[in-house]
């Protein structure tokens, strides 16, 4: 199939970064969520619905990673590396034995063990143990079999062992070895596989010439792009839009050092006529065409035939290329994301606007991993509740008292309900709210939900939220005490004292079982009515100096109960 005479140049892949970001200590779990173009089932959501705004992916909470293919389709692994596949059958690419399509993941049955995927227009291809296996359409030999028949299961490629990296592109595939050559089979109608040939097409993988120490490769439409182990990028293949940043639009059959980079680049990423570079410093690159604003210029829609700086990103942390758009993770989870939105593809709420400028991706937070394809994307985020309060160590909370249960939302629905259990020794669960929409939560610490069990005083308890529907929940990070005082201790200065300079005391509540709180600013301070003579909020007497010794009561009244629990301290104040 000769997609440059019939003029079908549809499809690209991209290179998916796992970012590295700053996560909560509480190793909150993740889930995959998508959002855009969806006719063909591809975002996994078990119907042909496409959204505008990034929404969970059911059954997929447990997997690894997914990649979205370039055209209408998304590759997932779980654990094993099964592949799970959904979205568009037409060539095969599927690997499910037939060319149906599929709204739901579902899982492939062989290869399994598998380590990566990668998705280009109508074929995929799979990474284990050193071999490729390859499913979809062949017509330009993509597949790497040594024919042009088309395979509608997972097919090892023979006469290629060593790979550690591939890349899918609209109708080729690239790999890279152990031994840091990049090898690639399909369309080469453009030069893109970098043999040092053009208008033609291979079956089998062949060696590309002139580039060594290949750590990355990212193939786009109809070009191709290389990362080496000294952070130099390198392109070949289509250069129509200036997409190979050689600083011209002319083709290159061979991979040619691009221009535009002053310093070391960490990640690369190709869409179908622009291409993306993330820099050490966390800045990104841009270059090649600007259509639908995906170089992030504004109102400027000139092509960039070298690589620019991104306006407006840093701390960049991994990058992503869809068809006419860029997407970029920041190191504290936010997703940025400019270029063409048709059908909800950036997951900005609407279904038909561009984005000109790289804007922030609201609702979405706790991002670490991003991929797009043709209209629509994927991230992998944060995802479920997170205890806040009661959280903090050593905490007693006392029978009677009122408290606020806190907890953070992370990519839940506005209107998404939690339960609240307070949990003992790790094991017993006593339900304090069946289902609640409100935060906080105003808990009366002794009381429980209608038809719970009754819980006495004790040091080992946890409050426990959860999502309603069971796919989540998070207890708080350490244990606390439930107890009542039992009596209040005053401690300070010696029983006699004079002159006029403050004295300072602390009350101690005595819990039950032992334990013990400082209450010095939570209980109301007084003492026996001696003219010049006062107790202040928070402990401190002054005093004036007296004629005679005058005896004085110091007191502490803490809580609200009839009657309130009180402490007392006699002292005496001396004469001078």
């Amino acid at each position: 199939m000769d997609l440059r005479k019939s003029g079908r140049l549809l499809g690209f892949s991209l290179f998916v970064v796992l970012a590295v970001i700053s996560t909560p200590a509480w190793a909150k779990k993740t889930a995959f969520f998508g959002t855009g173009e969806n006719r063909r089932g591809q975002l996994g959501m078990g119907d042909t619905i496409s959204r505008p705004t990034f929404t969970l992916i059911p059954g997929m909470s447990d997997a690894e990673s997914i990649e979205a293919g370039s055209y209408n389709t998304a590759f997932g692994l779980k654990a094993g590396g099964v592949i799970y596949s959904v979205g568009a059958g037409t060539g095969g690419e599927l690997g499910l034995g037939s060319g149906a399509d599929r709204n739901t993941f579902t899982a492939v049955g062989s290869p399994t063990g598998v380590s990566a995927c990668a998705a280009g227009d109508y074929h995929t291809a799979a990474l284990k143990e050193g071999a490729i296996w390859s499913a979809g359409d062949n017509g330009n030999g993509a597949l790497g079999l040594g024919d042009y028949d088309n395979r509608d299961v997972f097919t090892q490629a023979t006469g290629l062992t060593n790979v550690t990296a591939i890349s899918a592109g609209g109708n080729f595939t690239l790999a890279r070895k152990s031994d840091g050559t990049l090898w690639g089979a399909g369309g080469n109608y453009f030069g893109q596989l970098g043999r040092g040939t053009a208008e033609q097409t291979y079956n089998t993988f062949g060696q590309a010439v002139n580039i060594t120490g290949v750590t990355a490769v990212a193939g786009g439409s109809g070009h191709a792009l290389a990362l080496d182990s000294d952070g130099l990028v390198w392109a070949a293949g289509l250069n129509n839009m200036g997409q190979l940043a050689v600083a011209d639009t002319t083709d290159r059959n061979v991979f040619t050092q691009v221009s535009g980079l002053a310093s070391v680049a960490t990640a690369i990423a190709a869409g179908e006529t622009h291409s993306m570079a993330l820099m050490a410093d966390g800045t990104v690159r841009v270059a090649g065409g600007n259509g639908d604003g995906q170089l992030g210029y504004g109102s400027d829609f000139s092509s960039a035939t070298a690589f620019v700086e991104a306006p407006g990103l840093t701390e960049i942390v991994a990058i992503a290329a869809a068809k006419s758009g860029s997407l970029a993770i920041k190191d504290d989870g936010t997703l940025w994301v400019a270029g063409d939105n048709t059908g909800g593809g950036l997951g900005l709420g609407s279904k038909l606007a561009s984005v000109y400028s790289f804007t922030q991706v609201p609702g979405l937070t706790g991002v670490q991993a991003v991929t797009g394809g043709w209209g629509f994307a994927i991230v992998k985020a944060f995802y479920g509740a997170e205890v806040t309060y009661p959280s903090d160590a050593d905490i007693v909370l006392e029978r009677g008292g009122t408290y606020n249960i806190r907890w953070n939302r992370f990519n839940l629905l506005p209107k998404s309900a939690v339960k609240i259990e307070l949990v003992k020794g790790g094991t017993t669960a006593i339900t304090l709210c069946e289902s609640t929409t409100k935060m906080p939560f105003k808990w009366i610490v002794g009381a429980a939900a209608k038809g719970a069990a009754p819980y006495a005083d004790g040091e080992d308890f946890r409050i426990r939220v959860s999502l309603v529907d069971g796919s989540d929940s998070d207890e708080s990070d350490n244990e606390f005490a439930i107890d009542h005082v039992v009596s209040l201790t005053i401690d300070g200065s010696e029983s006699f004292v004079g002159g006029d300079a403050p004295e300072e005391y602390t009350c101690t509540a005595n819990y039950g079982f032992g334990g013990k709180q400082d209450v010095t600013n939570l209980v109301k301070w007084s003492c026996t009515k001696v003219k010049g003579v006062k107790m202040g909020k928070t402990g401190t007497l002054t005093t004036v100096p007296v004629l005679s010794d005058t005896p004085c009561e110091i007191t502490a009244t803490y809580g609200k109960g009839k009657p309130p629990l009180t402490g007392s301290l006699p002292i005496t104040i001396q004469a001078e």
